[in-house]
């Protein structure tokens, strides 16, 4: 993980030397993480472009008071996380509707129904450490730091969630919808 660590120390140098030309290095890093994440949240692609395009705005404006406590990444994902809410609260948007999810290609279309409808049901704390550990595939280290919790709390919440999952899934299956 060093390499992105020093490429991240290299994106801050170039953004102190150059900002214009650092911060086009930033987003080509981290687009794809960012559409991918608010439109994990919200479901709406259309609206997932316009939160990542309010999430570089506000890093480009506030990126000379990043105090590098924590990684960059993790300040990028915490920044899109709170920008995502914003945008669903003001839109009044039922966060994850549950409309495309799934954990993986092979899955069918029967099943990313069955899925999405499971974790449109899951409450917010649960339904995001799945989304950021299951569709994000970040680390629980990483997902404390953005949730700004601890390792176990994170560890709780994703074990928690996987039985929830499961006990809301479970009935749904049988049925077979």
């Amino acid at each position: 993980n060093s390499m992105v660590g020093r490429k991240d120390k290299e994106i801050l140098t170039l953004i102190a030397e150059d900002k214009e030309y650092g911060f086009k290095m930033l987003v080509e890093k981290y687009q794809v993480q960012v559409i991918n994440l608010a439109y994990s949240l919200s479901r709406d692609s259309s609206l997932a472009e316009d939160i990542a395009q309010e999430v570089f705005l506000k890093i480009f404006k506030k990126i000379d008071s990043f105090q590098r406590k924590s990684s960059l990444s993790t300040w990028i994902y915490r920044i899109t996380l709170n920008m995502s809410y914003q945008f669903l609260r003001k839109r009044k948007f039922s966060l994850f509707s549950p409309k495309k999810y799934s954990f993986s290609p092979e899955d069918t279309q029967e099943k990313k129904e069955i899925i999405n409808i499971g974790l449109s049901r899951l409450p917010l704390k649960y339904r995001i450490v799945i989304i950021l550990k299951d569709l994000q595939g970040l680390s629980y280290k990483e997902i404390a730091r953005i949730l700004n919790c601890s390792m176990g709390t994170v560890e709780s919440r994703l074990f928690r969630a996987r039985i929830l999952l499961k006990k809301i899934l479970t009935p749904l299956i049988k049925e077979g919808l």
